[in-house]
């Protein structure tokens, strides 16, 4: 069991390794959006938390989204607000 779990980890951390690189197939992290945006990579967590962003999927503990996705309107600000 415990041999399975290293196995299941290994494979996680490998696939994690190969999104951050620049060949993504067509997906960014958390971390890729928020750099990408000019913003904080907790601040994307919070989007993604609120349900603002579309198309997240989760990979064992790292949360991906298409690369074309676009950085939702700042609701904090008064300019962005819905009319």
């Amino acid at each position: 069991m415990v041999y399975l779990v290293i196995l299941y980890n290994e494979h996680v951390q490998m696939i994690i390794s190969l999104l951050e690189g620049d060949d993504c197939l067509g997906i960014m992290t958390v971390k890729q959006a928020a750099e990408k945006w000019s913003v904080t990579p907790r601040r994307v967590q919070e989007m993604i938390r609120e349900g603002r962003i579309e198309g997240v999927q989760k990979i064992g503990t790292t949360q991906v989204m298409p690369d074309d996705t676009q950085k939702p309107l700042d609701m904090r600000y008064k300019g962005n607000s819905k009319v």
